[in-house]
């Protein structure tokens, strides 16, 4: 309603946007980046249409609430903060009124800055900015090129392209009325930006530490940005369409604006019907997030008894590899996720862990133990492969295992619970406290201003 004051118009955007195919995809697989910018862009797009307003005071608070809801969608996808920093730069206007320079500033600044405490991880891993918030490491076929024309991601729960590609052909349309074109072509430019990002994230392959496989970034974000903008070219461009054709002869711009009807309608009608058909489909099911059995879970809430090293893999034929991951008590958070892939694999651990599969295996429960690992648990299927190394290891008792087809181990060394209180880096705790000082002054801008009180009497 703030782009364009027509109900229809604007009932039809909202639609569309509500049952994109990016969305769709997003929810199905999981993708927590991608949700959180689509629930967020709309509010920080109609505060930064508040910084044309003609009252300084809504103006002041607009710059604010854009910045608000800019760090928050970087927050969520930190590689669209290029994406903020060029429309920054290259923001000329805002409802007739031309941006300062200090706001772009602020724009371009401001949201990194509300992401401080993770610098250092970013300055030690850069590739890390470019995944957005969930697991890096799932992998489904990346979108084609027709995917990414349409702004489909492609994947389990995604509807098909040929649903939301009737869209880019209506946006291309828009650019035919002339009276509107000038803001068409900015947000065809918003578009072609966010498209050129998702081309170049689907080509690029991004390697930490934490990730056993090189992954590609998926590029959800990047493409919510271009069908949102392609909407509000639609938008634009069809305010007032009725009227100006009124009193007007027929001629080719009425066919041309019919089939430009259709291609939009298509757009929310067939994905409401593909959503209410196929719903969340998806690998995401409702359960328990629960990696290790109930009484190890209790064991390492204990505090004092020592992690669990959760063994997966070597299944194959010749001996697949096996990967490992260190468990303190609690189940899989969100945001662990992110975690894992910049931390740096324990060599010592890994060579112990080796060892329990060659002959030399003889110091890994020493080891372990001195890591703080008291137990060593294998989910199902267990590898034959696992189960006969640890089995033949020396300094490894067979424990409890309630689940079929698993196995655990206890360490019998005694187990070192202090190295287990890992001390970070020194300057995140500062960074961190820093960065909430920018989150409290950017709320207390945002918000509204106590409204004044005149004292005094008289006549006006």
């Amino acid at each position: 309603r703030r782009l364009c004051p027509g109900v229809r118009i604007s009932a039809w955007a909202a639609a569309t946007y509500a049952v994109m195919p990016i969305l769709t995809g997003a929810v199905g697989q999981g993708r927590v980046g991608t949700i959180g910018v689509a629930i967020v862009l709309p509010w920080a797009a109609s505060a930064a249409l508040s910084m044309g307003d003609a009252s300084l005071e809504r103006r002041r608070r607009g710059l604010w609430r854009t910045i608000l809801g800019l760090g928050v969608v970087v927050a969520f996808a930190p590689a669209l903060g290029v994406l903020v920093v060029l429309a920054a730069i290259a923001l000329p206007a805002l409802g007739g009124r031309a941006v300062s320079r200090w706001e772009r500033v602020l724009l371009a600044v401001v949201p990194g800055l509300m992401s401080l405490a993770w610098l250092p991880t970013l300055v030690h891993h850069p590739q890390a900015g470019l995944l957005e918030a969930g697991r890096a490491d799932y992998r489904i076929p990346h979108p084609d090129v027709w995917h990414l024309l349409a702004g489909s991601s492609g994947g389990p729960g995604a509807a098909p392209w040929w649903l939301i590609i009737s869209l880019s052909g209506v946006a291309v349309l828009a650019l035919i009325r002339q009276q509107t074109r000038r803001p068409v072509a900015r947000m065809w430019s918003i578009a072609a930006a966010a498209a050129v990002g998702a081309a170049v994230l689907t080509q690029t392959r991004v390697d930490l530490p934490g990730l056993v496989d090189p992954v590609r970034p998926w590029p959800g974000a990047f493409l919510l940005v271009m069908s949102a903008a392609l909407i509000g070219a639609v938008a634009l461009a069809a305010h007032g369409l009725v009227g100006a054709f009124s009193g007007v002869s027929f001629g080719w711009r009425q066919p041309v604006a019919a089939v430009g009807l259709l291609g939009a309608l298509m757009v929310p009608v067939g994905g409401a019907v593909w959503w209410l058909v196929h719903g969340t489909d998806g690998p995401l099911e409702r359960t328990r997030a629960q990696v290790l059995p109930g009484y190890l879970t209790e064991l390492g809430a204990n505090g004092r008894t020592g992690a669990t090293l959760v063994i997966r893999g070597g299944n194959g034929a010749h001996g697949d590899r096996v990967t490992y991951r260190v468990v303190r008590g609690t189940a899989a958070r969100l945001g662990d996720e992110g975690l894992l892939a910049v931390s740096e694999p324990d060599r010592d651990l890994t060579r112990a862990i080796a060892g329990v599969f060659a002959p030399n295996g003889v110091r890994a429960p020493a080891t372990l133990a001195a890591r703080g690992i008291a137990y060593v648990y294998a989910p199902a299927p267990v590898s034959p492969t696992v189960t006969g190394a640890f089995d033949a290891a020396d300094g490894f008792e067979s424990a409890s295992a309630p689940r079929p087809r698993t196995r655990t181990w206890q360490v019998v060394s005694p187990v070192s619970v202090d190295a287990l209180d890992h001390r970070g880096d020194v300057s995140r705790p500062i960074l961190a406290l820093l960065q909430v000082i920018v989150w409290v002054g950017v709320v207390v801008m945002a918000a509204p201003s106590r409204p004044q009180r005149l004292e005094g009497g008289g006549v006006a």
